[in-house]
């Protein structure tokens, strides 16, 4: 058998093993062992002869590697750096282009440790970052999308138009940029939006700073502040009636939650009794907003009235309670315990209903008001409901 045939029966036998025969097969089809047919795929291997894919998953590795690379690439070109340069002008580089590639291309292609990128973003999102401050910018580029075109839009088609706007982003980022923003869209929630069109009222500013009313039980108030006592976060959210100014329920939580608003309304509820029709109006705040909310406000026929964004004042009845309760109590004694400062809330609130003049109510006390009101009622048609409020903490 010639040199150049025993070669070329060598490389057939390696390229049948390549296209997926059993090397068992082939030493028997040759006529060797199989351990032969191992030696020369072995030998084509360390000469270099071997350059095809054997497996699809090796392909697929390549395929891989080779996208990595041109990602490297890309990000080399948009960098103003190279990775001589110092590692904080690395991290800053990266940064910029975190969302639009993977960290480990990133990290790969600036000579970064992943755990030390990691690091920065940690420390710069607690901060005013270049990391914070772009999220900012593409948040109000994606709701400026999101309202020209309809609130249609999801992740993918305001990723489209942020590109050609210049933004680099991922559609990645959008989609939980969005999440956050609570965007979603219509297309996904079109059948709820339809269904809550008729409800004219929603979203409305009702009250338009109308804070003198004729019956108790007509417009209800509500807010939510936040104290911090001896290192602990309380949030107090109050309900009054905007006829006398009476505090009429009141809750303290340390997590300001949907829960502590449904918890002080069906609080305020239990004890008035008021009628349908009642205007509930607050500030546009998340927990207001609430599905949960709107949901028990429904269920006793009540009338959300919601101050117009950005206006405080719209809200002022609240606002002012809160102001004068931290003045006259909270920021005068040193609450070192949870039970201290519900103690003080509680007392103030009592204060206030009992003792406080009020000066839109004729120097009378929000209590003395009221009570001139049913004494003066012929009939009794109006239910006055419980004059007691309770704290309640979770």
């Amino acid at each position: 058998m010639s040199a150049q045939y025993a070669e070329k029966r060598k490389e057939r036998a390696v390229t049948d093993y390549l296209n997926g025969i059993s090397a068992v097969q082939i030493a028997q089809n040759v006529g060797v062992s199989r351990s032969t047919i191992y030696t020369w795929i072995r030998m084509h291997k360390e000469n270099g002869v071997i350059k095809t894919v054997s497996t699809q998953k090796e392909a697929m590795n390549l395929k891989q590697k080779l996208a990595k690379l041109q990602d490297i690439v890309s990000v080399l070109k948009q960098v103003d750096c190279t990775t001589k340069a110092s590692l904080h002008e690395r991290l800053l580089a990266a940064e910029l282009l975190y969302g639009k590639y993977s960290v480990y291309v990133l990290c790969d292609a600036l000579n970064i440790a992943r755990g030390t990128f990691y690091n920065h973003l940690f420390r710069n999102k607690r901060g005013n970052s270049t990391y914070a401050k772009k999220r900012e910018e593409v948040r109000i580029q994606i709701q400026n999308v999101f309202d020209e075109n309809g609130r249609v839009f999801g992740a993918r088609k305001i990723q489209a138009v942020l590109i050609t706007r210049g933004y680099k982003v991922s559609e990645k980022l959008v989609a939980e940029l969005m999440h956050d923003m609570g965007l979603f869209s219509m297309r996904v929630t079109a059948k709820k939006d339809y269904e809550k069109r008729w409800r004219k009222e929603e979203n409305r500013n009702i009250l338009q700073r109308q804070f003198n009313v004729k019956v108790p039980n007509q417009v209800w108030v509500s807010d939510i502040t936040y104290f911090k006592s001896n290192d602990l976060s309380y949030y107090i959210c109050v309900i009054i009636d905007l006829y006398s100014r009476k505090v009429v329920s009141y809750r303290v939580s340390q997590t300001n939650s949907t829960q502590l608003v449904t918890a002080t309304y069906k609080h305020a509820q239990a004890c008035r009794k008021a009628d349908e029709g009642l205007v509930f109006h607050s500030d546009r705040g998340l927990q207001y907003m609430s599905h949960a909310l709107r949901k028990v406000l429904d269920l006793n026929h009540a009338i959300q009235s919601l101050s117009a964004p950005g206006q405080p004042h719209d809200n002022a009845v609240a606002e002012s309670f809160f102001a004068s309760m931290k003045k006259e109590a909270l920021y005068r004694k040193d609450c070192k315990y949870k039970t201290e400062l519900l103690s003080t809330v509680n007392e103030y609130v009592r204060f206030y209903n009992n003792e406080r003049p009020h000066t839109a109510l004729g120097y009378k006390t929000p209590v003395q008001f009221e009570d001139q009101y049913f004494q003066g009622l012929s009939g009794g048609k109006l239910n006055k409901g419980s004059s007691e409020v309770a704290i309640l903490e979770f």
